[in-house]
Formats: structure tokens, sequence, C-alpha cells
């Protein structure tokens, strides 16, 4: 998944990692135009033993952000997460800069409860 490694490039999960994880519990739903181009992808896990899930990675080509793929793309990842009769909750992290991804999700339901920090030592 190109599109994956150009959005997240340093990520705890590269796209060939997440595609080798694909399975029950794990899922990738995304949009190509006509021509085959990977417009936006989202990668969800599903824990139904703990009641909960995860939104890991929503990507969107930067060239049509705001067109609604976004939403189309956690519509969907959200209707497979629910899907699992346990789930209740559904968590995810999202950069605090990225005012336009936190926007889309306090639409669709989501609330800030945490805020992390990070620090970095440059040696």
């Amino acid at each position: 998944m190109m599109l994956h490694d150009q959005i997240f490039p340093d990520t705890y999960l590269n796209g060939r990692e997440m595609i080798a994880r694909l399975g029950e519990e794990t899922s990738a739903f995304g949009l190509v135009d006509k021509s085959g181009e990977v417009l936006g992808y989202i990668y969800v896990e599903a824990y139904p033993e703990f009641f909960d899930g995860s939104i890991e990675f929503l990507g969107v080509n930067p060239s049509i952000r705001g067109e609604g793929v976004g939403n189309a793309l956690l519509a969907t990842g959200l209707q497979w997460l629910f899907s699992f009769e346990t789930i209740e909750v559904i968590s995810l992290c999202v950069n605090s800069n990225h005012s336009q991804a936190i926007h889309m999700y306090k639409k669709m339901g989501f609330v800030v409860e945490h805020e992390l920090t990070l620090y970095e030592k440059n040696i």
C-alpha cells in the first residue's frame, strides 16, 4: 500500500505488514478510481473479547481531501467493527495538529478522551 507508506512513512506498521495482518478480526477497506489508483483506505482492528475495536489508520490522498472520501471510509470501517455483537467502544489516535481529521471524527460522534504528549531526545 504505497499510499499508506507515503502518508505514514515512519509508523509502527508499513503497508506490507498491514496487509499481512488482515484476518477475521482485522480488515482494510479502500476506494480506488477508474484507473486503479488508491484514493483512500481505512485499516481497523476488532477486539470482540475486550468489547472494543480500533481505527488504526485512515488515509486519504491529499489531492482529494475534503471531498467525503474519509467520511465514507470511516462509515464503512465503523459498520464493520460494529458488526461484532460484543463491540461497544471504538477508539483511535490522531495528531492534535490535524484539525481536519479531528473535525471529521467529531462529526461522526467521536469525543476527545485523552491527549498524549511525545518527547524526543536528540543525541
